[in-house]
Order: C-alpha cells, then structure tokens, then sequence
C-alpha cells in the first residue's frame, strides 16, 4: 500500500503491510471496519527507510480478530492507532514484535471479555500508549522472550487481571496496569519512583527463582511505599540495585536474595522478620539491618559483610556463619538460639551484648586464644567486649 492510502473495505482477513524502498508511510482508515488480523513486513526491501503508520482523518474504530498484530523481525518503526483511531479486541489475540524496532500502539484499546498477550520476542519493545479500557474478564499477559520491554504509558482502566510471565514490563504511569489484580509468575516488573500504583491485590506466583518473580523499583520514595509489605518470594539482582525499608515491617514467607547491592532499614523502630531464610551476601555487599525478629533459622554466607546494628530477638532463633564475610552484631540481643561459625567473622562490636543463656559452636579446632584491642580485631576473629579470642586457625 502507498503513503496515504485510505482502507474502507471492511474484512476479516488479514491485512499485510510490506516495504521495498522509501517509508511505508501513512496509511488512513476510512471507516471503522472489522479486519482477522495486521501483519507488518512480511518482506523487507533492501532500501527500506522507514516504518508504518496506521491511523484516521476523523474518529474510526478497528476491530481486530483472533490474528491480532505482528511486526516482523527485520521490521521498521510501527505506530496503530492515533486519537482518531481506536482498536476493540474483537476475540482472544497476540500482539508480537519479532523486530528490533519498537511496535506502538497509539489508539485507546477495549479488550471487554477477551484476553490480550503481548510478546516482545525481538530486541525491539512494544508500546502501548493509548488508553486500555474493559470490564469484562479480559485481562493482559505480557509474555515476552526478547530483550525488548512491555511499555504500558496509559490512563488504563481495564479491571482483567493482568498476568507477567516473562519478560520486562514497564509501568510509566500510576494506572499503567489497570485497576485489576497484578500477578507476577515470572519476569521483570519496573515501576517509576514517587509513584502510588493503583492496581489490585499482587500475586507472586510459586516457585521463584533468582531469575523469575523479581520486583524492580526505580527511586522509588518514602511516601510511595506502602507501610507493610508481605511477599512471598523478592529477588535483587542488579548491582546497582538497593532495598530499602523506610517505615514498617517487611515480612516474607518465602525466600529473600540479594545477589548484591544493599538492603537497608533506614529507621531505627523497623524490623525484618525472617522465616528460615539464607542470606548470601557478595563480593563487596554489606547488608545493614536494624532489627531482626521471627521465628528463624538465619544463614550468613558469601564475602561480603552483614551489619545488624538493632537486637536480634524472639526466642530460639539460630543463625549459622558461613562464608568468609564479617557479621557484626551491634545491639542488645536477646534470642538464645545457637550461633554457629562455619567461617568468616563474627563481632559483637562495644555497645553490642549476647544472651547469656545463648550457646556459642564453632565447626572448627581452636588451636590458640589471643587478647585482641577492639580496634585492631583481626580478620577471621570472634570479638566479645568482655572476650577477646583470636582464631589462628582460618575458618
């Protein structure tokens, strides 16, 4: 089809949209008409320099069928829909970009009962910044195996559920993900900091893994998060990445990584409560914690360094050393579960006590016992303010 075309005939075939020279242009329907589905570049010349753009002169609607839309890999940036141009999901449908160029969608979208996927399978992302809107059953999944992100940038007020599978999917705006549930079986959810996200109850599906469930925010302010969150399963694996908790108590049921960078309780009064949880940190990370409470059986591990600079509390908790990290421990501790070194150090800085009745193994032979001077506590040394033992053995 030509720049400029006008599309009248209404049809539920599918629609192919191909480019040997030049830009595909604009192309402008003429009547709100039925159509199975759109697939752009289905051949791509070698002189080709720009994308399509499917559009309206007045106010139409495009109904499209179970086909849905596709840009293919090799494919130019492609924009459907405008202010003039709606798009009514008219049955169950995939919106595919196997490209490296970004497929957007422009027109305001109503998905009523049908469900609507997304797959960024290319490098290129898929944005949707026209306004979703539905009150049926019809929800978003967003399944992705490409690099590229699921763009949502819409005042959407769809009340589907909408599902994240695979792949990177990004809200711009506070109603990007509708007023239906969230939940997240897998992927990557980011969310702009300074932000209060208007969605439904969040879901965190079975089964995480370092890879899958994982929860990005980006600056995200005091005044944006919640009081308490509970999770099931939270995983930080961006170097740059940093967890912390302003007020409140953060509890999770399930497993809690951080690959690396920070976790952080920023008030003195907030508390992490672990149920039998392992804690590795990295390399370089050292992971500051105000307060530690629960029914837990703690594990330390890695080469980076644990502060707890609150009291570790609630009965017969146990935390195991392993690693060859530092775990200082700074306040007025209570619980008299065992703690265990395996390896590594472990300091009770001055200020800093231990329950009397708290047993203390080491898995190693101590060969020799030496006073240490707090300030020049050495590594792989067990420090106590009225216990001064040096390891020469290495843990």
């Amino acid at each position: 089809l030509a720049p400029s075309t006008d599309v009248s005939a209404g049809t539920s075939d599918i629609a192919y949209f191909g480019y040997n020279t030049g830009s595909g242009g604009t192309v402008n329907v003429g009547g709100s008409i039925t159509i199975g589905g759109l697939v752009f570049a289905p051949t791509l010349g070698a002189n080709a320099t720009g994308g399509y753009t499917l559009s309206a002169s007045s106010a139409q609607t495009l109904t499209v069928g179970s086909s849905g839309i596709s840009l293919n890999a090799g494919g130019l940036a492609t924009t459907v829909g405008s202010a003039n141009l709606s798009l009514t999901l008219g049955a169950a449908q995939s919106w595919i970009n196997n490209s490296s160029n970004s497929l957007t969608i422009a027109g305001a979208i109503t998905n009523g009962t049908n469900l609507l996927t997304l797959q960024a399978q290319g490098a290129g992302n898929i944005i949707v910044a026209g306004n979703i809107t539905g009150t049926g059953s019809g929800g978003l999944t967003i399944n992705s195996t490409g690099a590229g992100r699921v763009i949502l940038s819409g005042t959407n007020t769809q009340t589907g559920t909408t599902t994240l599978t695979a792949g990177n999917l990004r809200a711009i705006t506070t109603s990007a993900l509708g007023t239906g549930a969230l939940q997240l079986n897998g992927g990557v959810l980011q969310l702009i900091g300074g932000q209060t996200y208007g969605f439904g109850a969040t879901t965190l599906g079975a089964g995480a893994t370092a890879a899958t469930d994982t929860l990005w925010v980006d600056n995200l302010s005091a005044g944006a998060a919640p009081a308490a969150a509970t999770i099931g399963a939270l995983t930080y694996n961006n170097a740059a990445t940093s967890l912390t908790l302003m007020a409140g108590p953060l509890v999770t049921s399930g497993t809690a990584i951080l690959s690396t960078g920070t976790v952080t309780l920023a008030n003195a009064g907030n508390t992490l409560n672990v149920n039998n949880s392992f804690f590795n940190a990295a390399v370089t990370t050292q992971a500051t914690l105000a307060n530690v409470t629960g029914a837990f059986a703690f594990t330390i591990g890695g080469t980076g360094n644990t502060v707890i600079t609150g009291a570790v509390t609630t009965g017969s908790g146990t935390i195991t050393k392993n690693g060859t990290g530092t775990l200082t421990l700074s306040g007025a501790n209570t619980t008299t579960g065992a703690l265990t070194i395996n390896g590594g150090s472990v300091v009770v800085s001055a200020g800093g006590t231990l329950a009397t009745t708290q047993a203390l193994t080491f898995s190693t032979t101590l060969r020799s016992v030496t006073s240490v001077p707090p300030s020049t506590v050495p590594t792989r040394t067990f420090w106590l303010p009225r216990l001064a033992a040096r390891l020469s053995q290495a843990l």
